[in-house]
């Protein structure tokens, strides 16, 4: 056939069809391109945008797919008439980074352009761009940037920034004292940030500190606010001394008289007459941390007894060398002084269980303490309880959905998770998760690995359950990774870890394993890596122990050294490792628990969170052996 008759074929064909759609995925693309390209050489162009010396040749058309300049161009102002916009404001690079991203919907913002941009693309509404730059702060946020980023998005309007930037600051405290940017910020600023309920300071020392930093950097403008100042500082949460050889002693104070009256009122806190103070200040929410000890069992004669007691333990009570007015101990409103000679209390009993549960899991978000199922006698349990630490009262919740006992639990964005354990004869995979808000339970994916007692942490996100149990003291040889967002797991392979019945705790970004029935070992996984190490071994080897970490230490609590054999038996001590300072090589003793137990839960709190309903009236106190 000729190609003239195959020309005429589909010719004929062609006419048989009623209608032929055809879409060039690359046409906006490419009309783009050749505007960007006349606009590169300057034709066909139809304004010309003006900063300082530089002229940009546009497309007002182009232009007006931004909303700024849409509306610069519709109304009658004489940049419609005129073929030329000067604009302020602006400099010349940042603005043919904006032009670029007009014609061609690219950009690259880093650290040395991000803030003009953002400064610039607020002035223009251009969203997009004003949010990828905030993600991109957000994304960098730190010590030494924080305070900085806070006070840029608070004058640009950019709330997530701004709220990112002030969290950041009020979590890190200690890393922004030692910085510079304290020194630079505004005054209006550093009240705000002082002042916070929630600025996480391990004292109020540090704050003064910081104030007077601030303070000698700004002395004509301090004299004139001392006493708006010196009110950011809790002063009856200093140390007595510290109050009265430091704060009472320092120029600024002494140069005033409402500052002088302010730290003798802040002085008679420390007298038996604490009720009668009027206006009594609140400590702040991030003050202090506590060790919440819940239920486990302990060995008597006849075997293995519940422990229903809740206990709190305050590790940060220790024994006084020399009697003095610090060693007040404040309890029901009340001084009551201690003596060198004896130990500080430091241990409380809580509200105790509701049931007598053992094998529980037990695991807390914010305000709240979640026991989740167990066994009692020989039943395993689906019950949910939670303690509520502002009403010192326990509240039953919805049930899970799968019996179980020996499980692991954690809380991911508020929701709280448990998943594997035994239900009766047999380990599951089973994996639910509780909404607080709905108070019922919802299925997850299973485990890839059923285990029972494995080591559960979250971090950034993800859930993570470490090694466990696959029967007969076999170890999982797998961390299996949970992420919510996809409802999915993944394993990490690891071959020579053992760690069964042991706690873990999250600290620095990483996730600390510690001992087990099989080992002494602590395992240090870093999930953004992958990387696993180790930390110095724990004492002796111990199991069915509880764990919780308070700043930069952890501390392990009660367990059995190895629970495979008969007639073992409890712990009672309390070790602790810090992972900054001259003990970090080792773990130091650090007192003991009013009776030795295991299988028991461990978490901390804030310790604000402790109504007087809690720790005050009629709680139970124990002598600490700390020394």
């Amino acid at each position: 056939m000729t190609a003239s008759m195959l020309e005429e074929t589909a010719v004929s064909e062609l006419s048989q069809v009623d209608a032929c759609e055809f879409q060039d995925t690359t046409h906006a693309d490419a009309i783009l391109k050749v505007l960007n390209r006349q606009r590169n050489v300057g034709i066909f162009t139809d304004v010309v945008l003006c900063v300082g010396d530089d002229q940009f040749p546009c497309h007002k058309a182009v232009l007006s797919s931004n909303a700024y300049f849409e509306a610069m161009f519709s109304m009658d102002l004489k940049e419609q008439l005129e073929g030329k916009v000067c604009l302020e404001g602006v400099e010349k690079e940042t603005m043919k980074l904006l032009l670029d991203f007009f014609y061609t919907g690219e950009i690259l913002i880093h650290h040395e352009n991000v803030q003009a941009l953002l400064e610039a693309s607020c002035m223009f509404q251009h969203t997009k761009i004003t949010n990828v730059c905030c993600q991109f702060l957000e994304g960098n946020l730190d010590a030494s940037n924080c305070l900085g980023i806070w006070y840029l998005a608070e004058a640009l309007g950019c709330t997530g920034l701004y709220e990112a930037a002030k969290t950041c600051a009020l979590q890190r405290f200690e890393d922004v004292a030692r910085g510079e940017e304290i020194v630079e910020i505004p005054i209006h600023q550093l009240q705000e940030y002082l002042g916070h309920d929630s600025l996480k300071t391990r004292n109020e020392e540090l704050v003064f500190e910081t104030l007077m930093r601030w303070m000698k950097s700004h002395e004509e403008e301090s004299k004139c606010e001392i006493k708006n100042l010196l009110s950011l500082v809790r002063l009856p949460f200093l140390q007595y001394s510290y109050l009265v050889n430091t704060v009472q002693t320092n120029p600024f104070v002494r140069q005033s008289e409402e500052c002088i009256q302010m730290t003798e009122k802040a002085k008679s806190y420390w007298s038996p007459m604490f009720g009668t103070v009027k206006d009594p200040i609140k400590p702040r929410r991030c003050s202090k941390q506590v060790i919440i000890v819940v239920g486990g069992r302990k060995r008597e004669t006849t075997g293995w007894k519940p422990v229903p007691d809740v206990r709190c333990y305050d590790p940060s009570i220790k024994r006084e060398a020399v009697r003095t007015r610090e060693s007040f101990l404040w309890a029901n409103r009340t001084a009551v002084e201690t003596n060198s000679s004896t130990s500080f209390v430091s241990h409380c009993t809580l509200s105790t269980l509701p049931s007598s549960v053992q094998m529980m899991s037990v695991v807390v978000h914010e305000h709240h303490i979640y026991v989740t199922g167990g066994k009692i006698k020989r039943k395993s349990l689906s019950q949910v309880l939670r303690y509520n630490l502002f009403a010192s009262r326990w509240e039953t919740l919805a049930s899970m959905q799968q019996p179980r006992r020996a499980h692991g639990s954690g809380v991911v964005d508020g929701l709280v998770y448990v998943l594997g354990g035994r239900a009766g004869p047999i380990i599951v995979d089973k994996v639910e998760c509780y909404h607080p808000i709905k108070n019922e339970w919802q299925w997850c994916a299973p485990l890839p690995q059923a285990v029972r007692v494995p080591s559960v942490a979250s971090l950034r996100g993800k859930l993570y359950a470490i090694c466990g149990s696959q029967g007969a003291h076999r170890p999982c040889p797998y961390i299996q990774v949970y992420t919510p967002s996809t409802d999915s797991w993944s394993l990490v392979s690891t071959p020579g870890l053992d760690h069964i019945a042991a706690p873990a705790v999250v600290l620095d970004d990483s996730i600390y394993i510690l001992g087990g029935e099989l080992s002494k070992q602590v395992t240090v996984f870093k999930p953004k890596d992958g990387s696993i190490a180790t930390a110095p071994d724990l004492n002796f080897k111990r199991a069915d122990h509880a764990a919780a970490q308070i700043d930069s230490k952890i501390y392990v609590l009660g367990g059995m050294q190895d629970p495979r054999l008969m007639g073992a038996v409890a712990h009672d001590s309390i070790h602790c490792y810090s992972t900054v300072g001259d003990r970090s090589e080792c773990w130091d003793d650090v007192g003991k628990m009013p009776e030795a137990i295991a299988m028991h839960g461990a978490v901390a709190v804030y310790k604000d969170y402790l109504r007087d309903g809690s720790v005050n009236g009629g709680s139970t106190l124990y002598e600490n052996e700390d020394g």
